[in-house]
């Protein structure tokens, strides 16, 4: 009998360590699978990060581009409808210099100005554009928007006194009535 209880007790002893073995396996698998997770999930959160770090910089660079485009359009628009007067200013006259009486100062400190070549030059520039059509055509565009305004025939311009010392005028002869 006594050897009957220490088979029983080896047994219980060899059962009982192979338990221990068998849960410190599953702990130990336990440990690498929650590892394991763990270094998924940073690589998910690092991938997440990267991606939307892209697409943050393509949506910066596609509105960049759509900002582009925007411009090289109104770009277009614009040198289509001012490209060909500002080349016919180009052939005939520097308009980047000043031509007043600034720039004829400026003109007359250099060493090799010449009162008569500036001259026939200007009067040369004045000769051709009133031979080119294209340039009339546009100054006559331009001085139609000077033109006056027309006045209604029932409009009459308000009289005024007699001016004092200044060269002032000091107030309307009639004052001005809003029942009028």
């Amino acid at each position: 009998m006594v050897n009957g209880s220490l088979l029983m007790i080896n047994r219980a002893l060899d059962t009982s360590r192979q338990e221990a073995k068998m849960a410190r396996f599953r702990a130990e698998v336990a440990d690498k699978e929650i590892a394991r997770l763990k270094d998924e999930l940073e690589s998910s959160l690092r991938h997440g990060r990267e991606s939307f770090e892209k697409e943050v910089n393509h949506a910066y660079r596609r509105g960049k581009r759509e900002i582009v485009e925007v411009m090289n359009s109104r770009h277009d628009k614009f040198s289509q409808s001012f490209g060909e007067l500002k080349g016919r200013h180009k052939e005939f006259a520097d308009y980047h210099e000043c031509r007043g009486t600034v720039g004829g100062l400026y003109l007359m400190q250099l060493p090799d100005y010449s009162f008569s070549s500036e001259y026939t030059k200007q009067t040369g520039l004045m000769v051709e554009k009133d031979k080119d059509p294209k340039i009339s055509e546009v100054e006559d565009e331009i001085w139609k928007q000077w033109e006056p305004v027309p006045v209604s025939p029932g409009t009459v311009e308000a009289e005024t006194g007699c001016l004092d010392e200044t060269g002032e005028v000091d107030q309307p002869v009639a004052p001005l009535d809003v029942n009028d």
